[in-house]
């Protein structure tokens, strides 16, 4: 199912969404922007975990250091990550705090269970994928 396509429920929102959102990917803004609509609106119950918050941090703050600098950002991590993260991090901090504060936005943890879910649910999308080497 498209994002765009999901208009009430629940739904687990992933890394990319948020991302895609924050970027303001001109190709998607429309469809993020609805979708979030939905969301505050309280059509649309969204759940995201901190794995993926954190994966999120991680993918604004390279993407962060890239536009403030110019330079690759993993070379400019590696040379001063304290400094980095010192000059950067703020505003992904004050993006994320906003994601978690969006009404009907929930923050979920992950327990160990969830990965034998995770299994059980791809294995009823795809059953002929499961046990198959890589």
């Amino acid at each position: 199912m498209k994002l765009d396509e999901f208009t009430r429920g629940a739904i687990y929102v992933d890394t990319n969404v948020w991302y895609m959102h924050l970027r303001a990917d001109p190709a998607h803004q429309h469809i993020l922007t609805t979708f979030l609509g939905r969301v505050v609106r309280g059509a649309i119950e969204a759940f995201v975990s901190i794995l993926a918050l954190d994966e999120l941090f991680y993918r604004l703050l390279l993407a962060r250091v890239k536009d403030a600098t110019g330079r690759n950002p993993l070379k400019v991590l590696r040379t001063d990550l304290a400094g980095a993260i010192a000059t950067h991090s703020d505003i992904v901090d004050v993006a994320l705090r906003k994601l978690i504060g969006l009404p009907h936005g929930h923050l979920v943890s992950v327990e160990t269970a969830d990965f034998f879910g995770m299994l059980n649910s791809i294995r009823r999308i795809q059953p002929h994928t499961i046990g198959k080497p890589l």
